[in-house]
């Protein structure tokens, strides 16, 4: 949770995501409507041809600016623009994500994609701008690196294992290979069955808590592979979260704070007042958030698996507090709030921040400078810790959450 605000982007609507972290787009806002208009318009279409002709748009004006910093920026347009056409069921989605650079945007793209945007028309449609992107780019830059990974990554995802791997090995430096394209990597190499290989790379990959499903089973198929039991899997799984833990233990031990916790009364989504005085006594972790916060909602399967995990503490208690909202109207926005958490599935207890002369007033109290927020607060009343930002990655977060509360039960 270390503000790692380009990674802070990483999940969710591009719009939502900038505001959550504003302050350092501020520098780089250039032409008439600035970044947040730019990027935000590509997702606010109502039709596949509107996406397309606002992305085309931001790419112009985006090359009018001639900044090469602001290459990330281009690809959460590209990553915007194909989930709208996803949502749209626009056949152009998997060319969109293809000539995405950034490897952890690409893969997220990747796996948003329907089953049904790997035909043969849309992988060949794919392949041509992926090739044409390579042409364009000079040998052994950082360009024409992302694209090479972004074909071979294509060719992994529409199941031409051994010509992935005959593509990706030859650009496999350590030095350059990063992030998803490790994961890519050895996802590979697990279908192309070099067991051996791909186990050592996908246990690196679980330790840093950046593993996703697909992973982790890719992890159990190069176990069986290597003739090991599968009985004996999960043990060794749960060896590697072990490392992890610790290494979030080590990460936390100097970020501990100790000051008051400033009090509150607000109500939850049923009208109940909940008192943070009412709670002395236990260990109260606090999740600030909004409804258009990309990073906020990301960590939510992470919060859920902690949530779960200690329902049944007498000594924990989890509170989301929903703020920065753009409807002021506290009823209306209760409602969207309530249809919003309700739709995604999530059983947490919301409580709404109150708004006085403009500006919400706990927020303030917390000196949240950006969404998502999280204070943990100890049975004595006092913040233990005051933590932002979200890493992207669901194991990683969860065993965080783990730390911090187990810490503060102790103190």
């Amino acid at each position: 949770m270390k503000k790692q605000w380009m990674i802070w982007l990483l999940l969710g609507s591009i719009s939502g995501n900038i505001y959550a972290q504003d302050k350092p787009m501020k520098k780089a806002e250039e032409g008439k409507s600035g970044l947040h208009g730019l990027m935000g318009n590509v997702g606010r279409q109502e039709t596949a041809e509107a996406t397309k002709l606002a992305f085309e748009k931001s790419m112009k004006s985006f090359a009018q600016m001639n900044n090469s910093g602001l290459t990330f920026f281009q690809d959460l347009a590209i990553l915007d623009a194909a989930n709208q056409l996803i949502k749209f069921k626009d056949e152009s989605a998997l060319a969109y994500v293809a000539q995405i650079q950034d490897a952890n945007l690409r893969h997220k793209g990747y796996a948003a994609l329907p089953k049904t945007a790997f035909n043969k028309k849309n992988i060949d449609e794919a392949t041509a701008v992926l090739k044409l992107k390579i042409a364009e780019s000079a040998t052994g830059t950082a360009p024409y690196y992302a694209y090479q990974t972004a074909y071979a990554n294509l060719l992994y995802r529409t199941g031409q294992y051994k010509a992935a791997l005959d593509y990706i090995k030859p650009i496999s430096s350590p030095d350059l290979m990063k992030n998803s394209d490790l994961q890519t990597y050895a996802l590979i190499l697990q279908k192309n069955k070099a067991y051996l290989e791909a186990s050592r790379m996908l246990e690196d990959i679980i330790k840093q808590g950046v593993a996703d499903e697909e992973l982790k089973m890719a992890l159990k198929e190069s176990w069986m592979g290597l003739g090991k039991s599968e009985k004996d899997f999960p043990a060794h799984l749960e060896t590697l979260f072990q490392h992890l833990r610790k290494d979030k233990e080590i990460s936390l031990a100097g970020q501990q704070v100790n000051y008051p916790a400033p009090l509150f009364a607000l109500t939850d989504l049923s009208g109940k007042t909940v008192s943070l005085e009412d709670l002395r006594g236990k260990v109260v972790f606090l999740d600030f958030w909004a409804t258009w916060c990309g990073p906020c909602v990301a960590s939510f399967p992470a919060m859920q698996k902690a949530v779960d995990k200690y329902r049944n503490h007498p000594e924990v208690v989890f509170l989301f507090i929903n703020t920065l909202e753009k409807e002021k109207d506290l009823e209306k926005r209760r409602k969207q709030v309530d249809g919003f958490i309700r739709d995604k599935g999530f059983s947490f207890q919301i409580l709404m921040d109150d708004q006085k002369s403009g500006a919400y007033e706990l927020t303030k109290k917390y000196k949240v400078a950006g969404i998502p927020a999280k204070f943990v607060i100890d049975k004595a009343g006092n913040v233990r810790y005051a933590l932002s930002g979200f890493t992207g990655a669901t194991d990683a977060a969860f065993e965080e959450v783990n730390v911090l509360i187990e810490t503060a039960l102790k103190l």
